[in-house]
């Protein structure tokens, strides 16, 4: 008898020498109705997002080709299997599901520093199939838990920003565009980071010395604690995604481009879907740049930076479908996304001549708020600001001034912060 740990409500069967098991467990239900739960673990490393963490897979992302026969197969024999790939834990009631154990897989090590259509492609694909990759944080492994802020001085800032891939699509040419599905993102480790780099960010004038910050991410309320009494929902992503522009030449990563790149747009999460215009033979697709969670506008230049694991479907839009002719930049459609604001919002409001000063006049009085109300410093204030404040342009029309306004979600703080905050309103 295979000794058995438990993972979730499932089983699996321990690690050992040999293939590892595909096994049936009955329950008292009728044979006829039949749930089908699958727990994945890859065997090899080349296979596996983080090599020796189980891969849960739930049962609605599953549209199964590949595991139907042999699901079929033990339904009729009672006999355990072993395939070399995966071990699968099939328990009763679901319609036959899909996984790919066979997609390729990108390694941290397995990255690129500019966007340039002459790196050759660390993998080929057809349309319409997954790629699994294992992405550092954009420091590309110069911030470990035991980094300071002195450190960041030290920064070499040509290695930042990595991308792993790129991958090469069968078929995609310049005039189609590639859909992006992220079928799964998750944390990768359990710490994250974030720091004010001199001469970076929107403030940086304002902030000339370094500050870091290191985040312990709670993996399973998927939270994080700036402090006793603020708390940040996670919701991770990627900064980094994009295709290989179609003229020669290395690109910088650092900014967005036409065809993706530096994105850092927080609503790219599992079950969204990203849209880039192809420029070049087979789309030569990258990605990296892993955060926990962030702010909209990403102000002091970091978020909460850290290393996740990514599923991406990848699949070729042709030149004549609608999503060729109408997309002309990344465009993105997103799931519901749960409200931050559900204990409402302090908004700040910065009005000037440009949408920069706007944005900062903005970002400027919010620290001053979170310094008045909640007692942060102007570097913690700055870094929250970065991490959980959304920026959004109010007004773009009553010239000769904008309006941008920054959101601050009253739900990261504790009932004892905002009672305090209320009293000192009152004093």
């Amino acid at each position: 008898m295979v000794p058995r740990h438990v993972i979730g409500d499932l089983e699996r069967p321990a690690k050992s020498p040999s293939a590892p098991q595909f096994s049936i467990h009955q329950s008292a239900q009728s044979p006829i109705s039949i749930v089908t739960r699958i727990c994945c673990t890859t065997l090899c490393s080349s296979r596996s997002p983080s090599e020796s963490k189980p891969v849960l897979v739930p049962p609605d992302r599953l549209k199964q080709r590949l595991l139907e026969p042999l699901i079929e197969l033990v339904l009729v024999s009672q006999a355990s299997l072993t395939p070399d790939w995966i071990t699968a834990v099939v328990l009763l009631n679901q319609t036959p599901v899909e996984f790919n154990p066979m997609a390729p897989h990108i390694h941290q090590h397995q990255y690129h520093l500019a966007w340039d259509n002459s790196i050759a492609p660390v993998a080929r694909i057809a349309s319409g199939e997954t790629v699994t990759f294992n992405c550092l944080d954009a420091s590309n492994g110069q911030v470990t838990p035991e980094t300071t802020a002195q450190d960041l001085l030290s920064f070499d800032m040509s290695r930042l920003d990595q991308v792993n891939g790129p991958i090469y699509i069968e078929g995609a040419a310049p005039g189609d565009v590639l859909e992006v599905l992220f079928e799964e993102i998750s944390l990768a480790c359990d710490w994250g980071w974030t720091g004010i780099i001199p001469d970076f960010g929107l403030l940086s004038d304002r902030f000339p010395q370094p500050h870091l910050k290191i985040w312990k991410l709670d993996r399973t309320s998927m939270t994080a604690k700036f402090n006793d009494h603020i708390t940040l929902p996670l919701r991770p992503f990627c900064g980094e995604i994009g295709l290989a522009r179609g003229i020669p030449g290395a690109f910088s990563t650092i900014p967005p481009y036409r065809t993706g790149g530096n994105l850092d747009t927080r609503y790219a999460v599992a079950g969204s879907r990203v849209y880039l215009p192809v420029e070049c033979e087979g789309g030569l697709f990258s990605i990296g740049d892993g955060h926990a969670a962030q702010g909209d506008g990403e102000v002091c230049g970091t978020a909460i930076e850290t290393s996740v694991d990514v599923r991406v479907r990848l699949t070729v839009r042709k030149s004549t479908s609608l999503t060729s002719a109408t997309v002309h930049g990344p465009n993105m459609s997103t799931p519901p996304i749960p409200p931050t604001g559900d204990r409402g919002y302090h908004i700040t409001l910065g009005i000037e001549p440009t949408l920069e000063a706007a944005t900062r006049n903005a970002t400027l009085a919010m620290i001053a708020y979170l310094g008045a109300g909640f007692g942060l410093s102007e570097s913690e204030a700055y870094m929250l600001c970065s991490t959980a404040v959304e920026l959004k342009v109010a007004c773009c029309v009553d010239m000769p001034n904008y309006c941008v306004s920054a959101h601050l979600p009253l739900s990261i703080f504790s009932p004892a912060a905002l009672e305090k905050a209320a009293a000192l309103d009152h004093q």
